[in-house]
């Protein structure tokens, strides 16, 4: 026997509202009625009921492995959501969540015959970074600790440019969610291939295109630049030179973190089978001091041993080596008391030594 049905009995203020938060979310799985259990591929897919605590009153919810269930963040600050709760047993349901966060796809860096390696990183990073005896610095600092931040790494025009296309991006919902909830939750800015690019002109630039070819947007088009950068081998001989590692292939990925958005260290993450070195930049707007109890931290694990906290730090390179695996990581949960959405570039490199499957010479969607 196992837990089968969950007693909330809430002992909050009389005047609790919906602004007080703290609301009971109950999901709808993708199993309907015993359909789906012979797979045993349960998970959740959206909030179906979402329910306020009220003063002096007691729920029953169901509590099986294809049931899932989450309380919303407290945002009444004077006063807590107290409640008692407990269970009723009873036989459970054999059914297992079997959902895996799927394997990433490692293309390999490419070359681009028409742009010179120097000039993307003449464009894109700041000259501080170019210099050899930073690049010494830098790799010196890496080997001892393995993990490294450099501050301001992308040129202060570029990375304007980028913040400004970022928020375009999020205006136009050019963007999926991510999850399941019970692994992982945040937005995936979308695919930056130019079909996509050229459907988000905005009205002015699609009047003014003369030559019967669509002329893009300069805000998407920083997107795509940066989407080729950052598959360049130009950018890979950067980190090379950095870490003295020497890299094969990787992955990369745009994502947005709002309120109440996170991911979760678990078992099934690919990024824990193989080691690999994390590359992410933090894209928040500079100027905005972030305070650590707002979340969106970046945290490495080991089991129950934290090897490593990154705070979000606008315009800031965060680059670490899992040199085992099992090594974890995983974004904080980002409260309602966040300055901004947090913003980030994330990508994982392929050492020589682990490379092997998975590294492509095709672009990714």
């Amino acid at each position: 026997p196992g837990r089968r049905i969950a007693y909330v009995y809430y002992l909050v203020p009389e005047d609790w509202c919906e602004s007080d938060g703290g609301h009971l979310d109950l999901y709808q799985t993708n199993v309907k009625g015993n359909v789906g259990l012979v797979s045993g591929s349960a998970y959740p897919v959206r909030v179906s009921n979402s329910i306020l605590p009220k003063y002096n009153s007691i729920l029953f919810f169901e509590v099986s492995k294809i049931s899932f269930h989450q309380v919303r963040e407290v945002l009444r600050r004077k006063k807590g959501r107290v409640s008692i709760t407990g269970w009723f047993y009873g036989p459970t349901i054999d059914a297992k969540d079997a959902f895996s966060i799927p394997c990433p796809t490692y293309i390999k860096p490419r070359v681009n015959a028409a742009v010179e390696p120097s000039k993307y990183l003449e464009s894109w990073v700041n000259r501080v970074y170019r210099k050899a005896n930073m690049v010494k610095k830098v790799k010196k600092a890496f080997l001892e600790e393995s993990s490294i931040e450099l501050r301001n790494f992308l040129k202060k025009d570029k990375y304007g440019q980028l913040l400004s296309c970022l928020a375009r991006v999020m205006e136009q919902k050019f963007h999926t969610t991510v999850g399941p909830p019970h692994k992982q939750s945040y937005l995936r800015l979308g695919s930056v291939s130019e079909a996509n690019l050229g459907e988000m002109q905005d009205d002015e630039t699609k009047a003014s295109s003369t030559s019967g070819e669509e002329t893009m947007s300069p805000d998407f088009a920083v997107l795509k630049d940066l989407k080729e950068f950052l598959t360049s081998k130009a950018f890979a001989g950067l980190v090379e030179q950095l870490t003295g590692l020497e890299l094969t292939a990787a992955c990369h990925e745009i994502r947005a973190f709002r309120p109440g958005d996170y991911t979760l260290a678990n078992d099934e993450d690919p990024f824990m089978k193989t080691e690999g070195l994390d590359v992410m930049l933090c894209c928040t707007p500079t100027g905005v001091n972030w305070n650590l109890k707002s979340g969106g931290s970046v945290h490495y694990v080991d089991g129950e041993e934290e090897l490593l906290t990154i705070e979000p730090c606008a315009n800031t390179l965060a680059i670490v080596y899992r040199a085992e695996a099992g090594t974890s990581r995983f974004v904080k949960y980002l409260n309602s008391s966040a300055p901004c959405l947090r913003f980030d570039v994330c990508c994982t490199f392929l050492c020589k030594e682990e490379s092997g499957a998975g590294a492509t010479d095709e672009d990714e969607n």
